[in-house]
């Protein structure tokens, strides 16, 4: 009798993270915190996330430094798998990470809900298949990738690329 891989909804992995200890504990509240991304890099399926050091003022464009930690959680449990300072365990070889003024944020938050919203529904659907190796969707993989663009600003998107190399060729394939 074979057994199907129950893996955390992207959903579920958002409310965690939210809600998270480590988050509480260990990220300055004036952190910029990314989206969750599924990774396959550590040999194990998780869901990776970093944090950055971000200036925010009225009437400025948001600045935000490079990531200075990181972590992954497990994508069966959300027991954390590992959390790290960029300074002891880079997120991607030692790449340095410049400061960036984000552009402006043009959308409604109403829009940007939506646009997270698409993004959470796009990665329930398909990172299970990720996880499994599988193939997936095409048309999916190229919706999910079009609402990453779009919500994501590209000055870290290199960034979220870093932290999950493996998604992005996926999704690309």
């Amino acid at each position: 009798m074979t057994t199907e891989t129950k893996w955390l909804s992207y959903t579920e992995v958002r409310q965690r993270q939210r809600n998270s200890p480590l988050r509480q504990a260990e990220i300055p509240v004036e952190y910029a915190v990314s989206l969750p991304l599924p990774t396959r890099r550590f040999g194990a399926a998780v869901y990776a996330s970093f944090a950055s050091p971000a200036q925010r003022q009225p009437h400025q464009p948001m600045r935000q430094g490079g990531p200075d930690r990181w972590w992954a959680v497990d994508a069966r449990t959300g027991h954390l798998a590992l959390y790290a300072q960029t300074t002891v365990v880079p997120i991607a070889g030692s790449t340095q990470w410049d400061t960036v003024t984000l552009p402006a944020v043009e959308s409604t938050v109403d829009e940007l809900r939506q646009g997270i919203a698409r993004i959470e529904e796009k990665m329930n659907a398909l990172a299970p298949a990720f996880f499994g190796g599988e193939a997936g969707d095409k048309a999916g993989r190229n919706e999910l990738l079009a609402a990453l663009e779009k919500i994501l600003p590209a000055p870290i998107l290199p960034q979220y690329r870093a932290i999950a190399p493996d998604l992005f060729a996926w999704l690309e394939a």
